[in-house]
């Protein structure tokens, strides 16, 4: 097995050994050019710029792809997913935890979640009317708490 071929492994025999349990990227896995493309677009501080972006960004199906994803997804929770992502990179593992705890709680306390299970689970509409419906409705504040 790969951990087991690892540990008996020299330093120089580690590239030969993960080739041998690595297989060919399929359509659709992610390539070089296609990291590149994410890092990219979502290098930017906030949502909106995110969005103009991958607008205008060179890949132009993988990006029309991803803004058809994100246009279906809550606006807070864009905002707040995002804030997420930066201020987890200066916290410590058991930080980021705690801050996804108290996110998962707020979500609760919200009417988004509920009207994302409403259109997907139980009416399956697949049509979610979010409050605030649009990015720019998004207050600050209902992302920092």
């Amino acid at each position: 097995n790969l951990e087991r071929d690892l540990l008996a492994a020299k330093i120089d025999e580690v590239p030969e050994i993960l080739g041998r349990y690595s297989s060919p990227l399929k359509p659709g896995q992610l390539t070089r050019d296609r990291l590149n493309a994410i890092q990219r677009c979502f290098q930017h501080d906030s949502v909106e710029d995110i969005i103009k972006a991958l607008e205008e960004d060179e890949d132009k199906e993988w990006a029309t792809q991803t803004l058809k994803l994100l246009s279906r997804m809550s606006p807070t929770s864009l905002k707040v997913v995002h804030q997420q992502m930066k201020e987890g990179g200066q916290r410590s593992f058991t930080e980021c935890f705690k801050m996804e705890a108290v996110m998962a709680e707020r979500f609760m306390e919200r009417p988004d979640f509920f009207e994302g299970v409403r259109a997907l689970l139980v009416d399956k509409d697949k049509s979610p009317k979010w409050s605030p419906a649009s990015l720019a409705e998004v207050r600050e504040n209902n992302t920092n708490n």
